[in-house]
């Protein structure tokens, strides 16, 4: 609930909460540009910057530094700090608490094509690091190694207005998922990967290996999608 907040509050326009009219303010003042590239892999298993989204993205900072933007998601914040406390046990890498971490905002508007269009909001395919188990060159040099996607926004209608995030997985990645009982909707992608669709609702959080999942976000229609994603290095 207190992360749903964020994105609720009193109408300030016509089919928006005063939470969503606010972080479209603050995200170009706390540094987002709308349409940042991300460093990682390209589906090809090339490194590259990946600049296909149609979203407006802002990095947050523990403790509030950020201007207008990083207070209402202290909270989450937090959790996320905790969550890489609960992980370390699993990945030792992780426990160097002075290790760098990022912490971003993205929000996306909400105005997808009905057709089925893919390309013009949205996320494309893509991956948030380079494979790599630790032992290579770039071994210790602030490889991301883990994804975690927190979602903060109420009464999201999956059927209605899209957004999910779509995770390609590989045969044993998508059994796992399944014996676990995780949300998402099956298919078969291109290359014989499954595909899986997560709506991002409020309060649902998304953690897998940076280099080893490959993922897009699909366009959002009526409304508008928050996400809070962490990078543990």
């Amino acid at each position: 609930e207190d992360l749903a907040k964020a994105d609720g509050g009193e109408g300030e326009g016509e089919g928006e909460g005063g939470g969503t009219l606010r972080m479209r303010r603050a995200v170009p003042q706390a540094g987002g540009n709308g349409n940042e590239g991300n460093k990682g892999g390209n589906e090809d298993g090339t490194e590259g910057h990946v600049t296909q989204r149609g979203d407006l993205v802002a990095f947050l900072h523990p403790g509030g530094t950020g201007p207008g933007v990083d207070e209402p998601f202290s909270v989450v914040l937090a959790r996320f700090a905790a969550l890489q406390r609960e992980l370390a046990d699993a990945i030792p890498v992780l426990e160097d608490d002075a290790g760098e971490q990022e912490y971003q905002l993205a929000l996306y508007g909400g105005s997808g094509s009905e057709d089925g269009d893919d390309t013009n909001i949205g996320y494309e395919r893509h991956r948030d690091a380079m494979p790599d188990d630790g032992t290579g060159m770039d071994a210790g040099l602030g490889q991301r190694r883990v994804t975690a996607v927190a979602y903060t926004t109420e009464n999201w209608a999956e059927e209605e207005h899209g957004g999910q995030l779509r995770l390609f997985l590989s045969p044993a990645q998508a059994t796992a998922w399944a014996e676990a009982g995780w949300p998402g909707r099956e298919g078969t992608g291109r290359d014989d990967s499954t595909e899986l669709k997560v709506a991002p609702l409020a309060g649902r959080l998304i953690v897998f290996l940076s280099g080893a999942v490959d993922h897009a976000v699909l366009p959002s229609r009526g409304g508008s999608r928050v996400a809070v994603t962490a990078w543990y290095h």
